[in-house]
């Protein structure tokens, strides 16, 4: 207790320091410890200016329970994030009391900096700050607490708003106020928007497949013609991974996904009219679908660049968990409606079903979510220990000399390489090896065990981390699930010969699968917040390519041995070597801060 009661007294004397400057600088005052906020031009969201005239100043105040956030990571876990006097962080939570947080806060652009803050451009650390300040001035910080607090208000000053986004008036966008929780309102319709959009995602990607039969049968496609049509989608997925990751980094998640879902909703709903073009359908059809890949290449980097950004360490696996649910939804929705439209309408309409539903989706995101102040999201910022802007260079060098990176990438690549393997061979293998089981069983099954599978590995990594286990042993306990024990039910199911046990253990392993949304998905986000998304499009890239040579590899070996026990002994192969690099070098701390901030 006494480290903790030391630790809040340093807080309140930077709380002084910070109000002596505000008050010699701008003239503005801060709130009263009390609460009370008399004729005070900070107000919360929403409320009314009590001055007649003012110039719309706003200095958002978050509730009174909340404190200041001085860590170069921010917040962990909904939390507030501290450092003690010595620099060092600590994660107890303060005293109830009536502490007001400046996260987030917004200064005048009239406000001027005081004579030892150092120059726009230049870096400097809290220690070097109070090494050259302490003594030489009157009012300055005068403990190396302070000196963090002081350089976050200077970074807030200069930077004009939280996350970099410059605006002359020195008013914050609407809506980016608080972060995206997934109980409150505005996360609750995010959230459902984005599922919907990755089911849709699903829903275009698996129309071929679906109509394939039918198609080849109307243009007279051979096998190998067929599989040319099939995989030439993942011709161009490869390709625009580390695109959109970047993209999204650089102009914003959301803003990708809408306008790839925009050209991708319009291209399957065309497709039954490329068809039809000429004679060539085997070159339209092929066409169709590599731009297909291309388009929803960048969704999965962009949604990781989104979520980085937008929502809190500790809501993360809930929120990744229950939109990549979309993914199990789709393949069943369009299994479903689209057997149903094939037999009725013909393959043309399953086509305008899933395309015409994606450009309602993107008409419904543009017209009620992003067509205000410049679309931007409704969703706020996770605070930072820093004023974060998105960066214009990706510090690549410095990502990839961190062992913590490359056991995310080979994590991510292991658990996409089995992924493809058991969705490529599943069907096939219960054709051959149950000839007289019905097929809506095998296909079905695994995928609606997948769903709720999902949303249990997001809400207990977030329980878990809300317990206060540390987020790093979380993660690997979900790769335990997701790569470990998925690996040893699918290790079963090449030595079972009964249809039902067969079943329980392929739907185990799929819905066991569903956990690395939470464990290494979510953990690519913990590492690199700035640039997820092209941290994501790099790992998902070689997790395709590993998919692809995954697959062709399954099928080499059945071929060779004639034992379907072959290609699942690959994949439990696969697991584990993944799962034991990310036991051994996975980390949960940031690697993408630059160096000037590395000692904060």
């Amino acid at each position: 207790m006494d480290g903790q009661t030391d630790r809040w007294t340093h807080l309140a004397g930077s709380w002084e320091c910070a109000a002596r400057w505000l008050r010699a600088t701008s003239g503005v005052r801060p709130p009263s410890p009390s609460g009370s906020r008399p004729h005070s031009p900070w107000r919360h969201p929403g409320e009314s200016s009590p001055h007649p005239g003012d110039p719309g100043l706003m200095l958002v105040c978050p509730p009174p329970q909340s404190a200041c956030s001085l860590s170069p990571e921010g917040p962990a876990g909904g939390r507030p994030a501290h450092v003690s006097a010595d620099g060092v962080r600590a994660s107890s939570r303060p005293p109830a009391g009536p502490w007001h947080s400046l996260a987030g806060s917004w200064l005048p652009a009239s406000a001027q900096l005081p004579s030892w803050a150092p120059g726009p451009g230049s870096s400097t650390s809290p220690t070097a700050l109070y090494s050259t300040c302490h003594g030489s001035h009157p009012g300055v910080p005068t403990s190396l607490l302070e000196c963090h607090f002081c350089l976050f208000l200077l970074g807030v000053s200069r930077h004009g708003c939280w996350h970099g986004d410059r605006r002359a008036e020195g008013r914050p966008p609407p809506g980016l106020t608080r972060p995206l929780h997934p109980c409150r309102p505005e996360g609750q319709v995010w959230t459902g928007t984005l599922l919907l959009g990755t089911c849709l995602l699903y829903c275009a990607r698996v129309s071929m497949p679906v109509c394939a039969a039918a198609m080849s049968q109307d243009f007279g496609w051979n096998k190998k013609e067929a599989g040319v049509v099939l995989s030439s989608f993942f011709w161009g997925y490869c390709l625009t991974q580390v695109v959109g990751g970047h993209l999204g980094d650089r102009i914003g998640g959301e803003k990708v996904i809408l306008l790839s879902a925009s050209a991708w909703g319009f291209i399957t709903a065309a497709t039954p009219l490329l068809a039809h073009l000429g004679s060539a359908h085997l070159a339209f059809m092929t066409f169709s679908r590599i731009l297909t890949g291309l388009l929803q290449g960048v969704y999965f980097p962009a949604l990781t660049s989104l979520l980085s950004q937008k929502v809190r360490e500790s809501e993360r696996a809930f929120t990744y968990s229950t939109v990549g649910a979309g993914s199990q939804f789709g393949t069943l929705v369009t299994g479903a409606m689209g057997s149903l439209l094939l037999d009725w309408y013909g393959w043309p309409s399953v086509f305008y079903f899933s395309g015409g539903l994606t450009l309602l989706w993107v008409w419904y995101v543009y017209k009620c979510l992003l067509s205000e102040r410049d679309l931007i999201l409704a969703l706020g910022v996770l605070a930072q220990g820093l004023p974060v802007s998105r960066p214009t260079k990706v510090p690549w060098r410095q990502l990839f000399r961190k062992p913590a990176v490359w056991a995310a990438v080979t994590s991510q690549l292991s658990a996409a390489c089995s992924f493809f393997i058991l969705l490529c061979w599943l069907p096939t293998f219960f054709e051959e090896t149950f000839p007289s089981s019905k097929g809506w069983v095998f296909n079905v099954v695994p995928w609606l065990v997948a769903i709720p599978a999902s949303l249990l590995s997001g809400l207990l990594s977030d329980h878990l981390i809300n317990q206060g286990y540390r987020t790093i042993s979380v993660r690997k306990f979900m790769q335990v699930m997701g790569l470990g024990l998925s690996g040893v039910f699918a290790l079963c199911l090449g030595h079972t010969s009964s249809f039902c046990t067969s079943v329980v253990f392929a739907s185990a392993s799929i819905g066991l699968q569903t956990f690395n949304h939470s464990g290494i998905s979510v953990n690519i986000q913990d590492l690199a917040p700035s640039c997820a998304g092209f941290l994501f499009g790099v790992a998902n890239t070689a997790g395709a390519l590993a998919g692809v040579v995954g697959v062709c590899l399954g099928g080499y070996l059945i071929e060779t041995t004639g034992s379907w026990a072959s290609v699942f002994n690959l994949v439990a192969a696969v697991s584990s070597l993944g799962l034991c690099i990310f036991l051994v070098f996975g980390k949960a701390q940031r690697v993408d801060l630059s160096p000037a901030h590395e000692d904060l």
